[in-house]
């Protein structure tokens, strides 16, 4: 008898695809309720498990997500039902929802930028919504001299921040992965983007810990401390270039643990600074979260097979 034709296949409960994928299980609950995007098998309790194949299911919602398609849209494409042109019109859901969002800001109305943010949580990663949304909007606060805009700016920072602490206490329930030291290197740059960054990761369940801006004196200490068995050092803004990358060669060697650049800073070494070029993360969330569960899977199999 063929032992393989009898083999059941691998079901996968509802955190263990969501670790897989990086979605969090709010989402992956409403592309299944409201959208009929995936359909899990479920145990006499009602538990929903998922397939090799849902997991893959999910890598290409995520696809067409990340080109801007529309939520709503994906469903009739992947069962090869509504024909789209590649090129033309695929971002305007961010469109869209950068005029909800200015307009929110506009007004300094909590109320709708708080609906709309819950409303992207459920349907998108963290991670996608701040590369295709609040990384933009946030640039262009940032470079506008208008009178106002120092206000919407505290006012999205303030919103943002409280919605996202409120998420980090939830998925750090259940991180039980690597610890994780995220640090912003210019506290000017604002907290947004580090700590949605180490929101994402938490849900990836690596046990990240965001304490925003340190001088760089004080990260052995935090280290140390926290006992982070890796460093995520973020920045969006110009630095000393050729002080910062002998500095991170130093921790490297000082704390024996693994030492990341991410954030816009990472655009200007590539290229220049080849001693560190291994150890840049990447300049957009999705990247950075991508590269650092790659590193530290190839660790963890290094280390198992030691």
């Amino acid at each position: 008898m063929n032992m393989q034709e009898n083999e059941t296949p691998l079901l996968l409960p509802i955190r263990d695809i969501s670790r897989l994928t990086g979605v969090n299980t709010v989402t992956l609950r409403a592309w299944e309720r409201r959208y009929g995007l995936l359909t899990p098998t479920r145990t006499e309790k009602g538990h929903r498990l998922y397939s090799q194949e849902d997991v893959e299911r999910v890598k290409a919602i995520q696809a067409w997500l990340v080109r801007g398609l529309a939520i709503s849209k994906v469903k009739g494409i992947l069962a090869n039902e509504t024909p789209v042109d590649a090129e033309a019109g695929i971002d305007s859901v961010w469109v869209d929802y950068t005029a909800r969002i200015e307009t929110a800001l506009n007004q300094l109305n909590r109320a709708a930028l708080t609906g709309l943010l819950n409303e992207l949580i459920s349907l998108y990663p963290a991670e996608l919504i701040a590369d295709q949304l609040l990384a933009n909007v946030l640039e262009q606060l940032q470079i506008k001299p208008e009178y106002g805009t120092k206000t919407k700016l505290a006012f999205l920072h303030s919103v943002v921040l409280e919605h996202f602490y409120f998420g980090h206490y939830r998925q750090r329930q259940t991180a039980k992965g690597k610890r994780l030291l995220v640090v912003n290197l210019n506290p000017d740059d604002g907290d947004i983007l580090p700590l949605i960054l180490n929101y994402s990761l938490l849900v990836n369940t690596f046990q990240a810990e965001y304490i925003g801006y340190l001088p760089l004196p004080e990260l052995v200490f935090a280290v140390e401390q926290l006992g982070a068995e890796g460093l995520v050092l973020y920045g969006d803004s110009a630095m000393h270039l050729t002080n910062l990358s002998h500095q991170v060669l130093d921790w490297q060697q000082i704390l024996a643990i693994p030492v990341f650049l991410a954030g816009k800073i990472t655009r200007m070494f590539i290229g220049d600074h080849d001693a560190i070029e291994h150890l840049l993360a990447g300049d957009s969330l999705q990247g950075i979260l991508a590269t650092l569960i790659r590193e530290f899977t190839e660790r963890n199999t290094l280390d198992r097979d030691l």
